[in-house]
């Protein structure tokens, strides 16, 4: 997780890899394990990665996690005390991911997809305008109305749309709405 939160694989998942390395062959040497549980623990490995390669809706990462929570269980000699190993385990990892996320938030690898550029007028982008003193206003269609096109009102041409009907074009409509940039016009009859 780590390796992820400070986007580089090296120190954090060595570590993760030592730190597993070393639970599993502690079981294996105290006689807990029969092997059962480094399988099941590559299994989910391989699971979750397929999940991030292969378009399974999330059942491959569920069957990885049960495969990983299978593999930890039974690495102990009575489920209890894997369970609260577990819990334990789960709560300081939700800590130090925390911890290190508030000390290192301008590091991580979510900050490829957050856009911090403002669209302000100082930096040069100049927004639409709106569109709002349109309405109520007549206007001819220049193309037909299918029901997007062209109406000109008072000279200048203006994208529209209808209410989904067609109207035909040299047709005289009216803004009866202007919902931002979009202009929707009916026909006056």
């Amino acid at each position: 997780m780590l390796a992820l939160l400070l986007s580089g694989f090296a120190a954090p998942g060595l570590i993760g890899i030592v730190g597993f390395g070393l639970f599993f062959l502690g079981g294996h040497q105290a006689g807990y394990s029969d092997g059962m549980d480094v399988f099941f623990f590559v299994l989910g490995i391989v699971l979750l990665v397929l999940e991030l390669l292969v378009p399974s809706f999330g059942i491959l990462g569920i069957l990885g996690a049960a495969a990983l929570v299978r593999a930890i269980l039974f690495s102990f000699e009575d489920t209890a005390t894997a369970t609260i190993a577990m819990l334990s385990a789960f709560a300081a990892a939700v800590i130090v991911v925390v911890l290190i996320a508030r000390r290192f938030k301008e590091r991580g690898i979510w900050n490829r997809f957050v856009l911090r550029e403002r669209l302000t007028s100082e930096e040069g982008f100049v927004p639409s305008s709106s569109k709002s003193s349109l309405l109520g206003q007549a206007g001819t269609t220049v193309t037909p109305l299918r029901p997007a096109g062209i109406v000109d009102i008072g000279g200048e041409r203006i994208d529209v749309v209808t209410a989904g009907e067609f109207i035909a074009q040299h047709a005289r409509v009216v803004v009866s709405r202007v919902e931002g940039t979009r202009v929707i016009v009916k026909e006056i009859h």
